[in-house]
C-alpha cells in the first residue's frame, strides 16, 4: 500500500531537484566567490530546497483546491479507519524524517526544545495551508506524525555521527 502510494511522490523528484537547481545555482555561484557560502553548505541548501518543494507539491499542489476539507483533532483517529489510512499515517512519518536528518547534518546547535518546535511550525504550517485551500485534510495526527518522523530522522544522523566518531577515534 505505501509502495503505491510513493509513485506519485517520487515523480515529482525530477522536477522539484531541476527547480532548486535552477533556483539556487545563480545565488550559489556569488556567494561561493565570495566566499559566504561552502561547497558543503550549497549541497545542504540545495538538498532542503528540493525537499521542501517535494513536500509542497505532495501536501499542496498534488491536489485540487476545495476536494478535501474539514479539521480532525481526535489524536490517533486516522489509525483505525482502514488499511489505507494507516499508509497515510505511515507516510506522514517518512515524509518527514528527511526534515530531521537535514536539520541534524547542519552543525547548529539546537536545544531539543527548539527542534521540536521547528518540527511542529512547519508541520502546523502545512496543515493551516491544506485547511485554507481545502487541499487537505487538517489533522492532529498528521501533525503529531510529521513531528515523530523529524525526531527519527534527527536521531538517526545523530547516532550515525557517534559511530563514526567511535570508529575514527580507533584508527
Amino acid at each position: 500500500m505505501i509502495l503505491l502510494n510513493m509513485k506519485e511522490p517520487l515523480s515529482y523528484v525530477p522536477l522539484c531537484l531541476t527547480l532548486a537547481m535552477l533556483g539556487l545555482m545563480p545565488i550559489s555561484i556569488v556567494l561561493w566567490k565570495n566566499k559566504k557560502l561552502t561547497l558543503c553548505s550549497i549541497i545542504w541548501w540545495y538538498c532542503m530546497l528540493a525537499y521542501v518543494l517535494i513536500v509542497i507539491m505532495i501536501t499542496i499542489f498534488s491536489r485540487e483546491p476545495g476536494s478535501r476539507k474539514g479539521i480532525d483533532l481526535q489524536l490517533f483517529a486516522t489509525w483505525g479507519a482502514s488499511t489505507q489510512a494507516k499508509a497515510y499515517v505511515i507516510e506522514n512519518i517518512f515524509m518527514f524524517i528527511p526534515f530531521g536528518m537535514l536539520r541534524a547534518i547542519r552543525k547548529k546547535k539546537n536545544s531539543k526544545t527548539k527542534e521540536i518546535f521547528i518540527y511542529i511550525t512547519a508541520s502546523c504550517l502545512i496543515e493551516g495551508i491544506q485547511l485554507i485551500t481545502g487541499r487537505g485534510y487538517c489533522q492532529l495526527d498528521d501533525v503529531i506524525m510529521n513531528i515523530l518522523g523529524g525526531i527519527l530522522g534527527y536521531i538517526f544522523i545523530k547516532f550515525l555521527n557517534t559511530i563514526w566518531r567511535k570508529m575514527c577515534e580507533r584508527n
